[in-house]
């Protein structure tokens, strides 16, 4: 008969055979919160009746980019535009269904080669949308599907009309570059060990670092901000290198491992650190929130701040903000952030960018 005490005393150490929150991985900053400057933002909300459940925000010249959740009627429409000059609903885009023309889903989006166009990925459905501003119709002026050979592949951001840069669940490199006949291209950056897990596959890491996956293609910028731990990655396409901050916290969420093939168990317990991701000439802004399901549920609160980051990676300023968001963009030509507001009534709030992040 084992002895109850024997048991007890082992007990951490076979939780630890079971789970890791200690990260060992490398990192090129360490982001202190304690250590940057904070400016507190204050805001004003435009709420449209036309959206519904929004979920990710983006921004074309003056136009605010709005992609509601796959979940609501299919009757209404899945992207919306919303002029940030006069503040008017312009139109509506995206007819949900799988037929020719149709989305699923709105996953990610990308400003078009031509002016006034735009693309957007549908993850789900495994297509890529054109639509043209000037057309008034919901439909997309052009759409094509993601190449059968590569449909691993996931939130693919656009490099060139024919290129694209995206994530595969099983790949051993991070980023993976093909063009629209389906070749592969190039792969950048391979996951990173995690001490006493050998038996990680590439399954496994991908489920752990995944998040928000956003491009600036005329930076050369795409950036991964980790949701279920604190890391955030920057790959400059340019020069092909990434840099890698972890923090505040540097421990890994708990986890359990079922297999190979089978997604990690990270409890709902946990919090969800970054929830969106955006661009200025100088810097790049993480929307981030450190607050678990069961609170937003309660409270109706996501995320209240804003790390922001040089291109090279350094953090460099906190922002607190008055409203709790879920998507953010940033029009640096009229020194304005937007958010999408959590609340019941969930509509568009407008920040100030501070003077310490303006362009002299």
């Amino acid at each position: 008969m084992i002895n109850n005490r024997l048991i007890v005393s082992i007990l951490p150490f076979l939780l630890c055979l079971l789970s890791c929150r200690e990260n060992n991985t490398p990192h090129d900053f360490i982001l202190k919160e304690k250590d940057l400057k904070e400016i507190k933002l204050f805001s004003e909300k435009h709420y449209f009746d036309k959206i519904m459940d929004p979920r990710t925000i983006n921004l074309l010249g003056k136009h605010l980019v709005i992609f509601e959740n796959r979940r609501i009627s299919t009757d209404l429409p899945l992207i919306h535009l919303v002029d940030v000059d006069s503040w008017e609903y312009s139109m509506s885009k995206g007819v949900i269904g799988d037929g020719p023309g149709e989305m699923i889903s709105a996953t990610s989006f990308d400003p078009g080669f031509e002016d006034n166009s735009f693309f957007v990925y549908c993850g789900m459905g495994k297509k890529v949308s054109e639509f043209d501003l000037s057309d008034s119709s919901m439909y997309p002026i052009r759409q094509f599907r993601q190449p059968e050979s590569l449909q691993t592949i996931v939130d693919i951001n656009m490099l060139t009309d024919s290129t694209f840069i995206g994530m595969s669940v099983n790949d051993p490199n991070k980023l993976i570059e093909f063009d629209i006949n389906g070749n592969w291209v190039a792969g950048y950056g391979t996951w990173e060990a995690i001490p006493n897990w050998e038996e990680f596959s590439n399954f496994n890491y991908f489920i752990l670092n995944s998040g928000w996956f956003k491009s600036d293609r005329d930076l050369g910028l795409f950036v991964k901000a980790c949701i279920f731990r604190d890391r955030l990655e920057i790959f400059d396409y340019t020069s092909k290198t990434f840099k890698t901050i972890d923090g505040p916290d540097l421990e890994l969420p708990w986890f359990e491992l079922y297999g190979p093939n089978v997604p990690l168990n990270i409890p709902i317990e946990n919090p969800f650190r970054y929830r969106d991701v955006a661009f200025s000439s100088q810097y790049v802004f993480g929307l981030y929130g450190g607050i678990n399901e069961e609170d937003f549920r309660s409270t109706g609160t996501l995320a209240e701040k804003i790390f922001v980051f040089s291109h090279k990676g350094e953090p460099l300023f906190k922002l607190i903000l008055d409203r709790s968001l879920q998507g953010i963009a940033v029009n640096e030509s009229k020194g304005e952030i937007y958010g999408l507001t959590t609340d019941e009534d969930p509509g568009i709030a407008v920040f100030k960018i501070p003077q310490e992040l303006l362009s002299p």
